[in-house]
Protein backbone atom coordinates (compact mmCIF):
# COMPACT_ATOMS: atom_id res chain seq x y z
CA UNK A 1 0.00 0.00 0.00
CA UNK A 2 1.24 3.47 -0.87
CA UNK A 3 0.20 6.57 1.05
CA UNK A 4 -0.52 9.73 -0.94
CA UNK A 5 -0.50 13.28 0.42
CA UNK A 6 0.14 16.61 -1.29
CA UNK A 7 2.21 19.70 -0.66
CA UNK A 8 3.71 22.54 -2.71
CA UNK A 9 6.92 24.53 -3.06
CA UNK A 10 7.89 27.88 -4.51
CA UNK A 11 9.97 28.04 -7.69
CA UNK A 12 10.81 31.71 -7.71
CA UNK A 13 7.41 33.30 -7.22
CA UNK A 14 5.51 30.45 -8.86
CA UNK A 15 3.93 27.71 -6.66
CA UNK A 16 4.36 24.12 -7.86
CA UNK A 17 2.33 21.15 -6.58
CA UNK A 18 4.33 18.29 -5.05
CA UNK A 19 2.91 14.78 -4.68
CA UNK A 20 4.34 12.92 -1.68
CA UNK A 21 4.22 9.13 -2.00
CA UNK A 22 5.27 6.86 0.89
CA UNK A 23 5.78 3.10 0.64
CA UNK A 24 7.32 0.55 3.00
CA UNK A 25 8.34 -3.05 2.44
CA UNK A 26 10.56 -5.71 3.96
CA UNK A 27 14.25 -5.04 3.70
CA UNK A 28 17.13 -3.36 5.45
CA UNK A 29 15.62 -0.69 7.76
CA UNK A 30 16.25 2.60 6.02
CA UNK A 31 14.49 5.85 5.17
CA UNK A 32 15.11 6.90 1.58
CA UNK A 33 13.90 10.17 0.01
CA UNK A 34 13.96 10.36 -3.78
CA UNK A 35 12.87 12.99 -6.31
CA UNK A 36 15.94 15.29 -6.44
CA UNK A 37 15.90 16.31 -2.75
CA UNK A 38 18.27 19.08 -1.75
CA UNK A 39 20.46 19.22 1.32
CA UNK A 40 17.61 20.58 3.43
CA UNK A 41 15.28 17.72 2.45
CA UNK A 42 18.00 15.12 3.02
CA UNK A 43 18.55 16.41 6.55
CA UNK A 44 14.80 16.19 7.25
CA UNK A 45 15.19 12.43 7.89
CA UNK A 46 16.41 13.16 11.41
CA UNK A 47 13.62 15.68 12.06
CA UNK A 48 11.02 13.20 10.81
CA UNK A 49 12.34 10.43 13.06
CA UNK A 50 12.48 12.68 16.12
CA UNK A 51 8.99 14.11 15.47
CA UNK A 52 7.56 10.59 15.15
CA UNK A 53 9.14 9.60 18.46
CA UNK A 54 7.70 12.72 20.12
CA UNK A 55 4.15 11.41 19.57
CA UNK A 56 4.93 7.79 20.42
CA UNK A 57 5.38 6.44 16.89
CA UNK A 58 8.37 4.16 16.51
CA UNK A 59 9.68 3.87 12.95
CA UNK A 60 9.07 0.41 11.54
CA UNK A 61 11.99 -1.88 10.80
CA UNK A 62 11.32 -1.71 7.08
CA UNK A 63 12.70 -0.14 3.97
CA UNK A 64 10.74 3.12 3.62
CA UNK A 65 10.81 5.16 0.44
CA UNK A 66 9.43 8.69 0.13
CA UNK A 67 8.99 9.88 -3.45
CA UNK A 68 8.61 13.58 -4.23
CA UNK A 69 6.99 14.13 -7.63
CA UNK A 70 7.61 15.58 -10.13
CA UNK A 71 10.91 13.77 -10.04
CA UNK A 72 12.75 16.17 -12.38
CA UNK A 73 12.20 19.25 -10.18
CA UNK A 74 14.92 19.96 -7.59
CA UNK A 75 13.39 20.44 -4.13
CA UNK A 76 14.97 22.20 -1.20
CA UNK A 77 12.04 23.58 0.80
CA UNK A 78 11.52 22.43 4.37
CA UNK A 79 7.77 23.07 3.95
CA UNK A 80 7.46 19.48 2.65
CA UNK A 81 8.36 17.93 6.01
CA UNK A 82 4.84 17.94 7.51
CA UNK A 83 3.46 16.23 4.40
CA UNK A 84 6.17 13.56 4.62
CA UNK A 85 5.39 13.09 8.33
CA UNK A 86 1.67 12.56 7.65
CA UNK A 87 2.47 10.19 4.80
CA UNK A 88 4.55 8.07 7.17
CA UNK A 89 1.81 8.20 9.86
CA UNK A 90 -0.78 7.03 7.35
CA UNK A 91 1.51 4.31 6.06
CA UNK A 92 1.85 2.85 9.55
CA UNK A 93 -1.82 3.28 10.54
CA UNK A 94 -1.51 6.15 13.00
CA UNK A 95 -3.67 8.61 11.05
CA UNK A 96 -7.09 7.92 9.54
CA UNK A 97 -7.73 11.47 8.38
CA UNK A 98 -8.66 12.17 4.78
CA UNK A 99 -6.03 14.44 3.23
CA UNK A 100 -7.40 14.39 -0.31
CA UNK A 101 -7.53 17.87 -1.89
CA UNK A 102 -5.62 19.14 1.16
CA UNK A 103 -2.48 21.24 0.82
CA UNK A 104 -0.13 20.31 3.69
CA UNK A 105 2.59 22.80 4.64
CA UNK A 106 4.94 22.90 7.60
CA UNK A 107 8.50 22.51 8.83
CA UNK A 108 9.17 20.15 11.72
CA UNK A 109 11.11 20.64 14.92
CA UNK A 110 12.74 17.77 16.79
CA UNK A 111 10.05 17.93 19.50
CA UNK A 112 7.21 17.74 16.98
CA UNK A 113 6.27 21.40 16.99
CA UNK A 114 5.62 23.00 13.60
CA UNK A 115 7.62 26.01 12.48
CA UNK A 116 6.61 28.73 10.05
CA UNK A 117 7.51 28.38 6.39
CA UNK A 118 8.59 30.66 3.57
CA UNK A 119 6.06 31.46 0.89
CA UNK A 120 2.94 30.67 2.92
CA UNK A 121 0.92 33.50 1.38
CA UNK A 122 1.52 32.81 -2.34
CA UNK A 123 1.06 29.08 -1.74
CA UNK A 124 -2.25 29.73 0.00
CA UNK A 125 -3.47 32.13 -2.70
CA UNK A 126 -2.69 29.64 -5.48
CA UNK A 127 -4.03 26.58 -3.63
CA UNK A 128 -7.28 26.47 -5.59
CA UNK A 129 -5.46 26.73 -8.92
CA UNK A 130 -3.33 23.76 -7.84
CA UNK A 131 -6.47 21.69 -7.16
CA UNK A 132 -6.80 22.05 -3.37
CA UNK A 133 -9.93 22.93 -1.42
CA UNK A 134 -8.35 23.35 2.04
CA UNK A 135 -4.95 23.92 3.65
CA UNK A 136 -3.09 22.72 6.74
CA UNK A 137 -0.79 25.58 7.73
CA UNK A 138 1.57 26.33 10.64
CA UNK A 139 -0.07 28.54 13.25
CA UNK A 140 3.00 30.80 13.18
CA UNK A 141 2.03 31.89 9.65
CA UNK A 142 -1.46 33.00 10.76
CA UNK A 143 -0.59 36.71 11.01
CA UNK A 144 0.90 36.70 7.54
CA UNK A 145 -2.18 35.25 5.82
CA UNK A 146 -4.96 36.59 8.04
CA UNK A 147 -7.75 38.12 5.99
CA UNK A 148 -6.22 36.91 2.71
CA UNK A 149 -7.22 33.25 2.80
CA UNK A 150 -9.52 32.33 -0.11
CA UNK A 151 -10.15 28.77 1.20
CA UNK A 152 -10.54 27.15 4.66
CA UNK A 153 -7.37 26.73 6.69
CA UNK A 154 -6.49 24.50 9.65
CA UNK A 155 -3.79 26.06 11.82
CA UNK A 156 -1.55 23.57 13.63
CA UNK A 157 1.30 24.13 16.05
CA UNK A 158 2.23 20.50 16.88
CA UNK A 159 2.00 17.21 15.02
CA UNK A 160 -0.02 15.76 17.92
CA UNK A 161 -3.00 17.73 16.58
CA UNK A 162 -2.93 15.57 13.44
CA UNK A 163 -2.49 12.15 15.06
CA UNK A 164 -5.34 10.02 16.45
CA UNK A 165 -7.94 12.64 15.60
CA UNK A 166 -11.01 11.83 13.53
CA UNK A 167 -11.70 15.37 12.34
CA UNK A 168 -9.87 18.64 11.76
CA UNK A 169 -11.44 22.09 11.96
CA UNK A 170 -10.96 24.21 8.84
CA UNK A 171 -12.08 27.82 8.67
CA UNK A 172 -11.45 30.92 6.58
CA UNK A 173 -9.09 33.27 8.40
CA UNK A 174 -10.45 36.78 8.78
CA UNK A 175 -9.08 39.99 10.17
CA UNK A 176 -10.26 43.55 10.51
CA UNK A 177 -7.70 45.78 8.85
CA UNK A 178 -7.81 49.54 8.79
CA UNK A 179 -5.30 51.94 7.32
CA UNK A 180 -4.44 54.98 9.43
CA UNK A 181 -0.93 56.06 8.41
CA UNK A 182 1.10 58.27 10.67
CA UNK A 183 2.11 61.14 8.41
CA UNK A 184 5.58 62.40 9.38
CA UNK A 185 6.50 66.04 9.33
CA UNK A 186 8.77 67.83 6.89
CA UNK A 187 10.50 69.84 9.60
CA UNK A 188 14.01 68.48 8.81
CA UNK A 189 13.86 70.02 5.30
CA UNK A 190 14.42 73.76 5.05
CA UNK A 191 14.03 75.38 1.64
CA UNK A 192 14.96 73.15 -1.32
CA UNK A 193 11.87 74.04 -3.40
CA UNK A 194 13.19 72.46 -6.61
CA UNK A 195 14.11 69.24 -4.80
CA UNK A 196 10.70 69.07 -3.16
CA UNK A 197 9.02 69.66 -6.50
CA UNK A 198 11.11 66.83 -7.93
CA UNK A 199 9.87 64.53 -5.17
CA UNK A 200 6.23 65.48 -5.76
CA UNK A 201 6.56 64.93 -9.51
CA UNK A 202 8.36 61.61 -8.96
CA UNK A 203 5.58 60.46 -6.64
CA UNK A 204 2.77 61.64 -8.92
CA UNK A 205 4.10 60.08 -12.11
CA UNK A 206 6.20 57.16 -10.87
CA UNK A 207 9.39 58.76 -12.18
CA UNK A 208 12.98 57.96 -11.26
CA UNK A 209 14.98 60.66 -9.48
CA UNK A 210 18.67 61.54 -9.17
CA UNK A 211 19.81 64.20 -6.70
CA UNK A 212 23.32 65.61 -6.99
CA UNK A 213 24.75 67.91 -4.36
CA UNK A 214 27.42 68.57 -1.73
CA UNK A 215 27.56 66.52 1.48
CA UNK A 216 25.07 67.33 4.21
CA UNK A 217 22.48 69.26 2.17
CA UNK A 218 19.68 66.77 2.91
CA UNK A 219 19.63 64.42 -0.08
CA UNK A 220 19.07 61.32 2.05
CA UNK A 221 16.36 62.99 4.12
CA UNK A 222 14.61 64.12 0.95
CA UNK A 223 14.72 60.57 -0.42
CA UNK A 224 13.10 59.24 2.76
CA UNK A 225 10.18 61.62 2.20
CA UNK A 226 9.14 59.94 -1.06
CA UNK A 227 7.40 56.87 0.44
CA UNK A 228 5.28 59.23 2.54
CA UNK A 229 4.14 61.10 -0.57
CA UNK A 230 3.07 57.92 -2.33
CA UNK A 231 -0.51 56.68 -1.88
CA UNK A 232 -1.16 53.50 0.12
CA UNK A 233 -0.89 50.19 -1.67
CA UNK A 234 -4.06 49.08 -3.42
CA UNK A 235 -5.42 45.64 -2.39
CA UNK A 236 -3.94 44.00 -5.50
CA UNK A 237 -0.58 45.71 -5.02
CA UNK A 238 -0.57 44.72 -1.35
CA UNK A 239 -1.07 41.08 -2.31
CA UNK A 240 1.82 41.24 -4.79
CA UNK A 241 4.17 42.85 -2.27
CA UNK A 242 3.19 40.53 0.57
CA UNK A 243 3.68 37.48 -1.65
CA UNK A 244 7.17 38.65 -2.57
CA UNK A 245 8.15 39.15 1.06
CA UNK A 246 6.52 35.88 2.08
CA UNK A 247 8.59 34.00 -0.51
CA UNK A 248 11.71 35.45 1.10
CA UNK A 249 10.59 34.50 4.61
CA UNK A 250 9.76 38.04 5.68
CA UNK A 251 6.45 38.80 7.35
CA UNK A 252 4.44 41.86 6.45
CA UNK A 253 1.27 42.26 8.48
CA UNK A 254 -1.75 41.60 6.29
CA UNK A 255 -3.08 45.09 7.01
CA UNK A 256 0.21 46.79 6.07
CA UNK A 257 -0.54 49.16 3.18
CA UNK A 258 2.77 51.04 3.45
CA UNK A 259 4.86 50.91 0.29
CA UNK A 260 8.28 49.24 0.56
CA UNK A 261 11.35 51.42 0.99
CA UNK A 262 14.56 49.52 0.29
CA UNK A 263 18.09 50.86 0.66
CA UNK A 264 20.90 49.36 -1.41
CA UNK A 265 24.35 49.77 0.16
CA UNK A 266 27.49 50.54 -1.84
CA UNK A 267 28.76 47.03 -1.15
CA UNK A 268 25.69 45.57 -2.85
CA UNK A 269 26.61 42.95 -5.45
CA UNK A 270 24.79 42.22 -8.70
CA UNK A 271 23.16 39.12 -7.20
CA UNK A 272 22.07 41.10 -4.14
CA UNK A 273 20.63 43.85 -6.32
CA UNK A 274 18.91 41.75 -9.00
CA UNK A 275 18.64 38.36 -7.30
CA UNK A 276 20.30 34.98 -7.62
CA UNK A 277 18.74 32.61 -10.15
CA UNK A 278 20.82 29.65 -8.99
CA UNK A 279 19.57 29.83 -5.39
CA UNK A 280 16.25 31.52 -6.21
CA UNK A 281 16.90 34.54 -4.03
CA UNK A 282 15.07 37.76 -4.84
CA UNK A 283 17.04 40.98 -5.15
CA UNK A 284 16.48 44.48 -3.85
CA UNK A 285 14.78 45.58 -7.08
CA UNK A 286 12.05 42.95 -6.57
CA UNK A 287 11.73 43.66 -2.83
CA UNK A 288 11.15 47.31 -3.80
CA UNK A 289 8.27 46.35 -6.13
CA UNK A 290 5.50 48.99 -5.96
CA UNK A 291 7.75 51.02 -3.67
CA UNK A 292 11.04 52.92 -3.61
CA UNK A 293 14.63 51.76 -4.06
CA UNK A 294 17.13 54.25 -2.62
CA UNK A 295 20.75 54.14 -3.71
CA UNK A 296 22.84 56.61 -1.74
CA UNK A 297 26.26 57.65 -3.07
CA UNK A 298 25.47 56.20 -6.48
CA UNK A 299 28.94 57.05 -7.79
CA UNK A 300 30.53 54.78 -5.19
CA UNK A 301 28.78 51.67 -6.53
CA UNK A 302 30.78 49.49 -8.90
CA UNK A 303 29.83 50.53 -12.41
CA UNK A 304 29.11 46.93 -13.42
CA UNK A 305 26.61 46.72 -10.55
CA UNK A 306 24.55 49.81 -11.33
CA UNK A 307 24.60 49.24 -15.09
CA UNK A 308 22.48 46.12 -14.66
CA UNK A 309 19.65 48.44 -13.60
CA UNK A 310 19.20 49.64 -17.16
CA UNK A 311 16.98 46.70 -18.13
CA UNK A 312 14.95 46.90 -14.89
CA UNK A 313 14.23 50.61 -15.29
CA UNK A 314 12.89 50.09 -18.80
CA UNK A 315 11.09 46.75 -18.59
CA UNK A 316 9.91 46.85 -14.93
CA UNK A 317 11.02 43.26 -14.40
CA UNK A 318 14.03 40.99 -13.79
CA UNK A 319 14.77 37.94 -15.92
CA UNK A 320 17.05 35.27 -14.44
CA UNK A 321 18.25 31.89 -15.60
CA UNK A 322 17.44 28.91 -13.39
CA UNK A 323 17.98 25.22 -14.22
CA UNK A 324 17.81 25.65 -18.00
CA UNK A 325 14.75 27.90 -17.73
CA UNK A 326 14.03 31.61 -17.41
CA UNK A 327 12.26 33.12 -14.43
CA UNK A 328 10.69 36.57 -14.39
CA UNK A 329 10.34 38.64 -11.22
CA UNK A 330 8.46 41.96 -10.97
CA UNK A 331 10.52 45.10 -10.45
CA UNK A 332 8.21 48.08 -10.81
CA UNK A 333 9.76 50.58 -8.44
CA UNK A 334 10.77 54.23 -8.24
CA UNK A 335 14.54 54.64 -8.16
CA UNK A 336 15.84 57.47 -6.00
CA UNK A 337 19.59 57.98 -6.20
CA UNK A 338 21.87 60.51 -4.55
CA UNK A 339 25.46 61.37 -5.31
CA UNK A 340 28.11 64.01 -4.80
CA UNK A 341 29.13 66.10 -7.82
CA UNK A 342 32.80 65.16 -7.50
CA UNK A 343 35.27 63.26 -5.36
CA UNK A 344 35.68 66.03 -2.80
CA UNK A 345 31.96 66.78 -2.97
CA UNK A 346 32.11 70.54 -3.55
CA UNK A 347 32.17 70.97 -7.32
CA UNK A 348 29.80 73.80 -8.27
CA UNK A 349 29.19 74.75 -4.63
CA UNK A 350 29.16 78.37 -3.54
CA UNK A 351 30.12 77.43 0.00
CA UNK A 352 33.49 75.79 -0.55
CA UNK A 353 36.04 75.52 -3.32
CA UNK A 354 36.42 72.23 -5.19
CA UNK A 355 39.96 70.82 -4.97
CA UNK A 356 39.56 68.09 -7.61
CA UNK A 357 41.83 68.11 -10.65
CA UNK A 358 40.23 68.05 -14.13
CA UNK A 359 41.30 64.43 -14.61
CA UNK A 360 39.69 63.48 -11.27
CA UNK A 361 36.47 65.22 -12.28
CA UNK A 362 36.38 63.29 -15.54
CA UNK A 363 37.02 59.95 -13.84
CA UNK A 364 34.32 60.66 -11.29
CA UNK A 365 31.85 61.63 -14.01
CA UNK A 366 32.45 58.36 -15.85
CA UNK A 367 31.55 56.29 -12.78
CA UNK A 368 27.89 56.56 -13.82
CA UNK A 369 27.33 55.57 -17.44
CA UNK A 370 25.45 57.84 -19.81
CA UNK A 371 22.92 55.11 -20.76
CA UNK A 372 21.94 54.75 -17.10
CA UNK A 373 21.65 58.51 -16.60
CA UNK A 374 19.50 58.72 -19.70
CA UNK A 375 16.98 56.36 -18.08
CA UNK A 376 16.60 58.47 -14.92
CA UNK A 377 13.76 60.92 -15.55
CA UNK A 378 14.38 63.69 -13.03
CA UNK A 379 17.94 64.93 -12.47
CA UNK A 380 18.34 67.90 -10.15
CA UNK A 381 21.05 69.70 -8.22
CA UNK A 382 20.47 70.07 -4.48
CA UNK A 383 22.35 73.09 -3.12
CA UNK A 384 22.90 73.96 0.50
CA UNK A 385 20.73 76.50 2.26
CA UNK A 386 22.28 79.31 4.26
CA UNK A 387 22.92 78.51 7.90
CA UNK A 388 21.11 81.71 8.94
CA UNK A 389 17.93 80.57 7.23
CA UNK A 390 18.20 77.08 8.69
CA UNK A 391 18.76 78.40 12.23
CA UNK A 392 15.86 80.84 11.98
CA UNK A 393 13.51 78.31 10.38
CA UNK A 394 13.93 75.51 12.86
CA UNK A 395 11.48 77.18 15.23
CA UNK A 396 9.01 78.20 12.54
CA UNK A 397 5.51 76.73 12.72
CA UNK A 398 5.45 76.58 8.92
CA UNK A 399 7.89 73.67 8.98
CA UNK A 400 5.47 71.64 11.06
CA UNK A 401 3.07 71.38 8.15
CA UNK A 402 2.37 67.67 7.56
CA UNK A 403 2.69 65.91 4.26
CA UNK A 404 -1.05 65.44 3.93
CA UNK A 405 -1.42 68.32 1.45
CA UNK A 406 1.41 67.05 -0.73
CA UNK A 407 0.08 63.51 -0.59
CA UNK A 408 -3.39 64.71 -1.54
CA UNK A 409 -2.04 66.44 -4.65
CA UNK A 410 -0.17 63.30 -5.60
CA UNK A 411 -3.39 61.30 -5.18
CA UNK A 412 -5.32 63.72 -7.40
CA UNK A 413 -2.67 63.60 -10.13
CA UNK A 414 -2.50 59.81 -10.00
CA UNK A 415 -6.28 59.50 -10.19
CA UNK A 416 -6.28 61.65 -13.32
CA UNK A 417 -3.67 59.47 -14.94
CA UNK A 418 -5.47 56.27 -13.96
CA UNK A 419 -8.71 57.57 -15.48
CA UNK A 420 -6.97 58.75 -18.65
CA UNK A 421 -5.06 55.53 -19.23
CA UNK A 422 -7.78 53.13 -18.10
CA UNK A 423 -8.64 52.08 -21.71
CA UNK A 424 -5.09 50.74 -22.17
CA UNK A 425 -4.99 49.26 -18.65
CA UNK A 426 -2.21 51.54 -17.41
CA UNK A 427 -2.25 53.74 -14.31
CA UNK A 428 0.81 56.02 -14.53
CA UNK A 429 2.40 58.08 -17.27
CA UNK A 430 5.73 56.38 -16.58
CA UNK A 431 4.20 53.05 -17.65
CA UNK A 432 3.33 54.23 -21.17
CA UNK A 433 5.27 53.23 -24.24
CA UNK A 434 6.53 55.98 -26.54
CA UNK A 435 3.72 55.37 -29.02
CA UNK A 436 1.05 55.43 -26.30
CA UNK A 437 2.53 58.62 -24.88
CA UNK A 438 2.33 60.40 -28.25
CA UNK A 439 -1.25 59.26 -28.85
CA UNK A 440 -2.64 60.14 -25.40
CA UNK A 441 -0.77 63.36 -24.59
CA UNK A 442 -2.23 66.79 -25.33
CA UNK A 443 0.45 69.44 -25.72
CA UNK A 444 0.50 73.02 -26.99
CA UNK A 445 2.56 73.82 -30.07
CA UNK A 446 4.83 76.21 -28.14
CA UNK A 447 5.55 73.64 -25.44
CA UNK A 448 6.33 70.99 -28.06
CA UNK A 449 8.67 73.34 -29.92
CA UNK A 450 10.46 74.21 -26.68
CA UNK A 451 11.13 70.52 -25.90
CA UNK A 452 12.36 69.78 -29.43
CA UNK A 453 14.65 72.82 -29.40
CA UNK A 454 16.16 71.74 -26.09
CA UNK A 455 16.79 68.20 -27.31
CA UNK A 456 18.45 69.52 -30.48
CA UNK A 457 20.57 72.15 -28.73
CA UNK A 458 21.85 69.63 -26.17
CA UNK A 459 22.26 66.72 -28.64
CA UNK A 460 20.05 64.66 -26.33
CA UNK A 461 18.68 61.25 -27.22
CA UNK A 462 15.08 60.62 -28.36
CA UNK A 463 14.60 58.90 -24.98
CA UNK A 464 15.29 62.25 -23.28
CA UNK A 465 12.49 63.85 -25.29
CA UNK A 466 10.01 61.24 -24.12
CA UNK A 467 11.28 61.54 -20.54
CA UNK A 468 10.67 65.30 -20.64
CA UNK A 469 7.25 64.72 -22.18
CA UNK A 470 6.33 62.34 -19.33
CA UNK A 471 7.51 64.81 -16.69
CA UNK A 472 5.59 67.63 -18.37
CA UNK A 473 2.41 65.53 -18.41
CA UNK A 474 2.80 64.89 -14.68
CA UNK A 475 3.31 68.61 -14.08
CA UNK A 476 0.18 69.34 -16.10
CA UNK A 477 -1.80 66.91 -13.94
CA UNK A 478 -0.45 68.52 -10.78
CA UNK A 479 -1.39 72.00 -12.04
CA UNK A 480 -4.85 70.82 -13.20
CA UNK A 481 -4.10 71.64 -16.82
CA UNK A 482 -5.96 69.85 -19.61
CA UNK A 483 -2.89 70.01 -21.89
CA UNK A 484 0.84 70.51 -21.43
CA UNK A 485 1.54 74.22 -21.35
CA UNK A 486 4.70 76.19 -22.01
CA UNK A 487 5.22 76.53 -18.27
CA UNK A 488 4.93 72.75 -17.79
CA UNK A 489 7.52 72.15 -20.51
CA UNK A 490 9.77 74.77 -18.95
CA UNK A 491 9.64 73.14 -15.52
CA UNK A 492 10.05 69.65 -17.02
CA UNK A 493 13.27 70.73 -18.71
CA UNK A 494 14.44 72.19 -15.40
CA UNK A 495 13.82 68.91 -13.60
CA UNK A 496 15.58 67.00 -16.39
CA UNK A 497 18.69 69.25 -16.27
CA UNK A 498 21.35 67.97 -13.92
CA UNK A 499 22.46 71.47 -12.87
CA UNK A 500 18.96 72.31 -11.63
CA UNK A 501 18.96 75.72 -13.29
CA UNK A 502 17.01 77.13 -16.21
CA UNK A 503 18.64 76.05 -19.45
CA UNK A 504 16.31 77.90 -21.84
CA UNK A 505 15.90 81.63 -22.48
CA UNK A 506 13.65 83.26 -19.90
CA UNK A 507 9.92 83.11 -20.53
CA UNK A 508 7.23 85.39 -19.23
CA UNK A 509 4.90 82.94 -17.52
CA UNK A 510 1.85 84.08 -15.61
CA UNK A 511 3.50 83.01 -12.36
CA UNK A 512 7.13 82.55 -11.51
CA UNK A 513 8.49 79.15 -10.59
CA UNK A 514 8.66 80.06 -6.90
CA UNK A 515 5.03 81.21 -6.94
CA UNK A 516 3.92 77.98 -8.57
CA UNK A 517 5.86 75.99 -6.00
CA UNK A 518 4.10 77.83 -3.22
CA UNK A 519 0.77 77.18 -4.93
CA UNK A 520 1.60 73.46 -4.90
CA UNK A 521 2.47 73.62 -1.15
CA UNK A 522 6.08 72.52 -1.64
Amino acid sequence: MISHVSSAVMVGLQPVKIEVEVSSRAGIPRLIIIGLPGKTISESKERLTSALNSVGIRPRAKRVVINLAPADLPKSSSSLELAMFLGLAQQWGFSQLDFSQTLILGELSLDGSIKSIKGALPLLLHAQKLGFSRVILPAKNAVEVAGLSPIPVCLVSHVQQLINHSKLIFKVLKTESTFSPQIPLISPIVGQPVAKLGLVVAAAGGHHLLMTGPPGVGKSVLAQMLPNLLPPLTPSERLEVNCIYSAMGFTRVASDFIRPFRVAAQSCSVSKLLGDGGHLRLGEVTLAHHGVLFMDELSEFPRATIDVLRFCLEEKKVVMSHKQSLLEFPAQFSLVAATNPCQCGWYGSQERRCVCLPAQLERFRLKISAPLLDRIDIQIMVNSESIDRIASSLTSDALMKPLEQLQQQVLVARSKQAERYQPIQKTLVSELSSQELLELTKISSKAKKMMIDWVKSHSASPRSYFKILRIAQTLADLSHSAAITEENAYDAITLRSLNGNRVMPPLQPKHSTSQRLQTWHV
